[in-house]
């Protein structure tokens, strides 16, 4: 019995956007190759995504977090990057969610983890990704007695095919490419069945290969929900369970749930568009859409509807321009609106021109940092033959509050290795008078500052995608009387820089210039800045040293292709090294056996925020944090906490690993220690 609800087309609508934040990534031409092979991660955060390489095309992989009750949790699959959203799940399996999955097309996918409401957060949630099916979608076989006969075509009401099909007939429905259709045995919606059933779907036509199946949906019924990829006849067949039949009278119900309409069909789904100097278009469609608000009059022009789609931009200057380009048979109507989805009042509009026209809204006033909602529709009332349009939104940005020494931001430092970044930018900055520190064109620098509290300061500046960070360091009274103490230039776009900053006095005030390394504007201006104060730890007499090299991956544990592990016995202390760095994290895990029942004790302290646990790892592809309740139990930088735990016999890995996934690199193993003990009782 499976305790998945449905498998889902790949037409699914995505429910949370990408957030491009890669935590593991399986490779499915070498784990997931025979049926029941499966790839597990124990501590995906919300907002991360593990990406699986080399899925085959026409094989079902499940996708599931239904191990983990942390929080109720959404699967949006995306192939690799970001580029198209293939597949959606929530609340499969209580508040957890479960996906089969069958890939169109063989190549690379992102499978992110949301909490509910496309949220993000730093709880550990497992994550099973295995191979179900090879050659096709699960489900029983096309076979069986046409009953009852003749070809139905659905309705958006529960139509009844009949009460008194068995389990092993099937029926046959005229579909159309793009529409949403359901078929369900569930009582709630009409149908019945006095048996644990399943329902298969197949093309009539293509019968080899299932390309939807259901079990469990209500109670032991089943349920599909399916997005029709084809223009013809479907079939879908009734099953007791394991596939079997029975002469036991049964009622399937139908309905056409219509196509789906856009994702931000509504004001709660608006695309945000992001803004620049020159028009970046984004297209757009108004196909399958529903009116939001009713039609607005403006300049001198009603429509009779007002079928809307919903795109959001934040203002960074206080004039921007909209323009919404139609292609030839859309009139479009654009709206601008202040406030909140539900609460909004009119900005501004436009609806100057006709089908395929451009309208343009010129916008003053705006608020910097407010978020402004456009609201874009066809004047016309009956059907278009065309859908689609262009929408950009140009703005010139003020420059930065820190475009100069005068200006700069004051940062808060943090103690005992804690870096709490902020965001920064160098979008519209200028060049500063002060002199260069012999790498990069500081064009477009923008600039902070600390007060001294620590006679060694770690400075980090993580860059963007697109962002080559050069940072500058100065010490002095004011902006005018500044002297260089060091500058950094050490990696590339989008990695960190990080400046280890010694023999400082307490009081004074340190300046930081950052710049992007290349002339001109660059392709990202954005990154993260921190400065924290370090702390070392002092490992316990008689402690053994971690056999991984900083830097490296020896002792990953059940995160590695093939596990590995550093051995550790009772009462012996490690030193060892972690880091953190472009979004990867060192996770170290120290295996031991206990051959009775036992009580253990796991204490660790960190240069940087960490995180312990104590893992049973006797199944490593379903590893399980056994402590805090499935989650990391966690640390400040030079604190010390510990996880105990009576524990079976057996074999279980200690688990330490930073709290952060950027911020903290390699320095010959400086400030990047931490000591852990194991004792048992």
């Amino acid at each position: 019995m499976l305790a998945a609800a449905m498998v889902f087309s790949t037409g699914a609508t995505a429910q949370c956007t990408f957030n491009n934040d890669i935590y593991l990534t399986w490779d499915a031409s070498t784990e997931l190759v025979a049926v029941s092979d499966q790839v597990s991660s124990v501590c995906t955060f919300a907002g991360e995504m593990n990406r699986v390489t080399n899925m085959v095309a026409g094989n079902t992989y499940r996708i599931s977090t239904c191990t983990n009750t942390a929080f109720d949790t959404q699967i949006t699959i995306f192939t690799a990057g970001g580029g198209t959203t293939v597949g959606y799940a929530d609340d499969d399996c209580g508040v957890q969610s479960e996906i089969y999955f069958t890939p169109s097309t063989s190549g690379d996918y992102d499978i992110q983890i949301n909490e509910y409401n496309c949220i993000t957060n730093s709880t550990c949630m497992d994550m099973v990704v295995e191979l179900t099916a090879i050659g096709g979608g699960v489900g029983c076989s096309s076979s069986g007695t046409n009953f009852p006969s003749g070809t139905f075509t659905p309705t958006t009401s529960w139509q009844v095919a009949s009460t008194l099909i068995y389990a092993g007939e099937y029926s046959l429905y005229s579909v159309v490419s793009g529409t949403d259709y359901e078929w369900s045995l569930c009582t709630a919606d009409g149908g019945s069945a006095s048996y644990d059933s399943e329902l298969s779907l197949f093309n009539n036509a293509v019968l080899a290969t299932s390309l939807a199946y259901s079990d469990d949906v209500c109670g032991d019924d089943a349920k599909i929900s399916w997005t029709a990829t084809f223009t013809g006849v479907a079939r879908v067949k009734v099953n007791q369970l394991s596939c079997t039949t029975n002469n036991s009278a049964t009622t399937l119900v139908y309905r056409s749930v219509g196509p789906l309409a856009p994702v931000n069909d509504n004001c709660s789904g608006a695309y945000a568009l992001s803004t620049a100097t020159t028009c970046s278009t984004v297209s757009g469609t108004t196909e399958n859409a529903t009116q939001s608000l009713p039609a607005l009059s403006c300049d001198g022009f009603t429509s009779g509807a007002s079928l809307d789609v919903w795109y959001s931009f934040t203002a960074d200057n206080t004039t921007a321009t909209v323009t919404v380009d139609g292609s030839s048979d859309v009139d479009p109507v654009v709206e601008i609106l202040t406030g909140t989805c539900g609460s909004q009042t009119n900005f501004d509009c436009a609806d100057a021109t006709t089908s395929g026209g451009t309208e343009t809204v010129s916008l003053t006033g705006l608020t910097i940092g407010n978020t402004y909602y456009i609201r874009v529709y066809d004047y016309g009332t009956t059907l278009s033959t065309t859908f689609t349009f262009d929408i950009c939104v140009v703005s010139t940005p003020a420059g930065p509050v820190n475009d100069n020494c005068a200006g700069a931001i004051t940062l808060t430092v943090g103690t005992n290795g804690d870096c709490n970044p902020i965001s920064g930018s160098v979008a519209s900055a200028t060049a500063s008078p002060n002199t260069s520190c012999g790498t990069g064109t500081p064009d477009d620098d923008v600039w902070y500052k600390f007060v001294v509290s620590s006679p060694t300061a770690i400075i980090d500046v993580l860059g963007g995608t697109g962002f080559d960070a050069v940072v500058e360091a100065f010490v002095g009274t004011d902006c005018n009387a500044l002297t260089s103490i060091g500058c950094i230039d050490g990696s590339l776009s989008g990695e960190l820089e990080s400046i280890e900053a010694t023999g400082l006095t307490n009081g004074t005030t340190l300046w930081l210039r950052v710049y992007d390394y290349y002339s001109g504007v660059p392709t990202g201006t954005d990154f993260t800045i921190c400065v924290f104060n370090p702390c070392a730890v002092t490992p316990p007499v008689g402690y053994v040293a971690e056999t991984e090299t900083c830097g490296t991956d020896a002792n990953g544990g059940c995160n590695m292709v093939t596990p590995s592990y550093q051995d550790i016995t009772c009462g012996q202390s490690v030193l060892g090294t972690f880091w953190a760095d472009t979004n990867i994290r060192d996770t170290d895990w120290y295996r031991f056996t206990i051959t009775t029942a036992t009580t253990v004790t796991w204490t660790a302290s960190g240069e940087m925020p960490f995180g312990i646990a104590l893992v049973d790892i006797s199944n490593c592809a379903t590893p399980t944090i056994l402590t805090n309740s499935g989650n990391l139990t966690t640390g400040s930088g030079c604190t010390t906490v510990f996880v105990s735990l009576a524990l079976n016999p057996g074999t279980y890995a200690a688990f330490v690993a930073p709290n952060d996934f950027n911020y903290y690199v390699c320095s010959g193993g400086l400030y990047n220690q931490y000591w852990a003990t194991l004792t048992m009782t």
